[in-house]
């Protein structure tokens, strides 16, 4: 063996690593801005990425050990990298899609399905290609596939930190792409040297370039230059005078003569210095109207640039707490404040509070007259929070005994679609559910004001302007024939008519309907023609999921008496298809308690392939070969079966609204990740052994590791393209129970292949 090959080969792999976990969260955050935050697209995102990975993996396992194609492999990825990052962010147009327009979920699949298809098909070969060479080093050893699983997630977990907590801090996406491909010819170039003989000094010279190319773009700046160029196509050449990353969103700022426009995930935030005064006045005032002495408001979300000044005008206000969980909106907002904005945030009645919504309701430090929820539809899990039962509950808590509080809806006046319809009666139904009084102003945008003890009898055109003149408060807009025309209340009979037969589900925090119905009425909107498979899939419930895992076992069971190995792959696949589930509903759970998972998917990321990276030691552990492969095997299906009923009582009993330790939670949610990642990394390297006795001719570490991948990325593909919106359909418990159902089918299969095996002794 040479050891000088097996070092810079282990390097090799080690880069492989850090690039796969790099590329993919780059990426995703990418396309995160370009779907508007919609945590359903994470689900897509790695659906697609397995998928064509699966394709790789099979490919490269047709494929003997070649030094050139696994160079010329790496060169490519580290080409298409910066040039997806490109891609897509002038995705929008070149599918035609107006800017100021959501993606609809087509539009999701589409997109990542090729803009990935290259970086995920040539990782999967770089990985069976690298357990060939392994393979050959090592005499061909079934155990080099456990060992370059475990150098592969060992470069994974090392790139996750790199970036979450280095990279992304301080470098554009351009840099960190064209930097990390640096590194990838470096170790090409190591590698090629080992292992190629001087007759080919034409490949190594052609690394070299690549190398000094890259270092020279990094040098002259030339990645900046390469990302102030794709922002401004990406929005399609507007004036875009501010780009920044936070924590929680990606932030723009376009200038259009003197109005400044903001936009958080590409979804408009609001305009200054002229603000929607007609949303605005209507919002703040016909609301406030309805309270006879307001003194103590709260402003949830988005207050500054006209709502906070709107509220400043009725002088019987004392205090407005006002709540923005993105400092760096607030700061992004300053740089180019207007008269408005000052005298909004420097106001001595104006609290700024830095702080998740729903975390400060839940520690609110005084009870409100008026609470202004202002955050867009539910169309991502983040705002949906806004929307529930639970978040409702906790409005009611914070508010004074005649107090009331205030959101708004997209409504119309000529026609409300099925699905418009269905959004707004499971909002009204999850409200009314929590409080007893509800009164709807319905027009173009609908406000719902509700209350426990306010009746709302007096809210009538004159009632509301005798009280303007009484406060002073000048508008823009509203007088007698607007507020008549407004508050008509055949209006409010017709809207109510609408809604009078639509049977719909409360909205909660793991029951997330109202998510759903606002990703079908945005998909009228962007993809009308997949209304059938909505209209479908909002039936699908638990009876329905149980009846096809039952028939999908026995299929297999079936299949087993013909193929030996059936067992084996089909407990892969289920595992690769559990395992991205519930990396799903703990990112969601977690999105659903904290709300940032914009920043922090990388790091459940890595949390979750660092388990799978010890799970690949453990698989070589001395201690294992005490065991018989298959009862460990059957073991950890029993774990999947057991930590699938954990996860259920864990996210059952540490509901957001208990009042438990953001930082136990979080290190619970990091724990849970790391776990099935343990669970998943042990059983891939035993699957390769059990498979390999099956008696089959592909026998070789390359052809085995290509069956295997496969099938386990073709289960994680199935379980990322249809989790998210199954999550939304379901709900995060219940599908928990899904899953600990589809173990036990994959186990009741081993069981039966283990007693085969005992009987053919």
């Amino acid at each position: 063996m040479n050891k000088r090959r097996l070092s810079n080969l282990i390097i090799f792999t080690v880069i492989t690593g850090v690039c796969g976990i790099v590329s993919q969260t780059i990426l995703l955050r990418e396309m995160l801005i370009l779907f508007s935050g919609n945590e359903l697209s994470i689900g897509v995102i790695i659906g697609s990425w397995i998928l064509w990975e699966a394709c790789g993996a099979y490919t490269g396992g047709k494929k003997e050990s070649n030094i050139t194609i696994l160079v010329l492999l790496t060169v490519l990825f580290s080409f298409l990298f910066p040039l997806s990052i490109y891609i897509t962010r002038i995705f929008k147009f070149i599918a035609g899609i107006p800017l100021d327009t959501g993606a609809g979920i087509l539009h999701i699949f589409y997109a990542s399905f090729f803009i990935l298809f290259p970086m995920g098909f040539f990782h999967g070969m770089l990985f069976t290609l690298i357990c060939s060479f392994f393979g050959d080093l090592l005499n061909d050893n079934k155990e080099s596939i456990s060992k370059v699983y475990f150098y592969e997630m060992l470069g994974t977990i090392i790139g996750g930190i790199l970036l979450n907590y280095f990279f992304i801090q301080y470098f554009n996406a351009f840099t960190i792409a064209v930097s990390l491909s640096a590194i990838s010819f470096l170790s090409c170039f190591l590698l090629y040297l080992t292992f190629t003989n001087s007759q080919k000094k034409g490949y190594v010279v052609m690394v070299v370039m690549f190398l000094f190319l890259s270092i020279i773009i990094l040098a002259t700046g030339g990645t900046k230059v390469i990302h102030n160029y794709s922002v401004r196509k990406q929005w399609s050449n507007r004036d875009v005078i501010f780009y920044k990353n936070s924590l929680y969103q990606n932030i723009v700022v376009i200038k259009d003569h003197e109005q400044y426009t903001f936009f958080t995930d590409g979804v408009f935030a609001i305009t200054i210095p002229v603000p929607d005064i007609t949303f605005i006045e209507d919002l703040i005032h016909l609301s406030m109207m309805s309270y006879y002495r307001p003194e103590d408001i709260l402003v949830l979300g988005k207050g500054a640039g006209g709502i906070i000044n709107e509220i400043l005008k009725h002088r019987t206000v004392k205090r407005i707490d006002y709540v923005e969980t993105d400092p760096e909106f607030l700061k992004t907002i300053g740089l180019f404040s207007t008269t408005t904005v000052k005298k909004e945030l420097i106001n001595s009645k104006v609290k700024l509070h830095f702080i998740d919504g729903r975390l400060f309701l839940k520690n609110s430090p005084c009870k409100y007259d008026v609470i202004f929820i202002n955050v867009p539809l539910p169309y991502t899990l983040q705002t949906n929070r806004f929307f529930t039962k639970e978040f409702f509950e906790n409005v009611k808590k914070a508010l004074k005994f005649h107090g009331i509080a205030v959101l708004s809806l997209p409504g119309s006046t000529a026609y409300y679609t099925f699905e418009l319809k269905n959004l707004h009666a499971c909002i009204l139904k999850t409200i009314e559910s929590v409080f007893s009084n509800v009164y709807i102003i319905p027009g173009d945008y609908n406000i719902f004001i509700f209350s426990e003890t306010r009746d709302f009898i007096n809210f009538d055109p004159q009632s509301i302007l005798s009280r303007l003149k009484e406060r002073q408060i000048e508008t823009k807009l509203i007088n007698t024939v607007y507020l008549k025309e407004r508050l008509d209340v055949k209006k409010r009979h017709w809207y109510m008519s609408n809604l009078s037969n639509i049977k719909t589900d409360i909205n909660t925090d793991f029951l997330p309907s109202g998510f759903f119905y606002t990703l079908s009425y945005n998909n009228l909107l962007y993809s009308p023609y997949l209304k059938p498979f909505f209209d479908w899939i909002k039936h699908v419930n638990f009876t329905k999921i149980l009846i096809g895992i039952l028939s999908l076992t026995f299929l297999f069971f079936a299949l087993s008496f013909k193929y030996k190995g059936t067992p084996i792959l089909y407990s892969i696949g289920t595992t690769g298809l559990s395992s991205i589930m519930f990396e799903l509903i703990l990112i969601f759970a977690f999105q659903i308690h904290f709300g940032y998972v914009f920043f922090e998917v990388g790091i459940l990321f890595t949390v979750f392939l660092g388990g799978i990276a010890l799970g690949g030691i453990a698989a070589l552990a001395p201690i294992m070969k005490r065991f018989k492969d298959i009862n460990v095997f059957c073991i950890i299906e029993l774990l999947f079966i057991f930590l699938s009923l954990c996860v259920f009582l864990i996210l059952m009993f540490t509901s957001a609204e208990l009042n438990t330790s953001p930082f136990l939670l979080r290190a619970l949610f990091f724990l849970l990740l790391f776990i099935s990642g343990l669970c998943t990394g042990i059983e891939f390297p035993l699957g390769s052994r059990l498979y390999g006795e099956t008696g089959r001719k592909e026998k070789t570490v390359a052809n085995i590791v290509g069956h295997l991948y496969s099938i386990d990325l073709i289960g994680g593909c199935i379980g990322g393209f249809l989790g998210g919106i199954m999550l939304a359909v379901t709900g995060i418990l219940e599908f928990c129970i899904i899953l600990s159902i589809l173990k036990m089918g994959s186990l009741f299969l081993l069981l039966t292949y283990k007693k085969k095996m005992l009987l053919s002794l």
